[in-house]
């Protein structure tokens, strides 16, 4: 089970933290909490 659950985190994680660092290079609206109109490359 706990390496089942570290592989599920990590596949929520890794996306996440991705497009966050590629919205950050490219000066876009980042916000997990932001719409998809709001912050739509996000």
């Amino acid at each position: 089970m706990g390496l089942l659950g570290a592989s599920l985190l990590a596949a929520v994680v890794v996306p996440l933290s991705s497009s966050h660092a590629v919205a950050e290079a490219v000066s876009a609206e980042r916000s997990v909490s932001a719409s998809l109109r709001q912050a739509p490359l996000f």
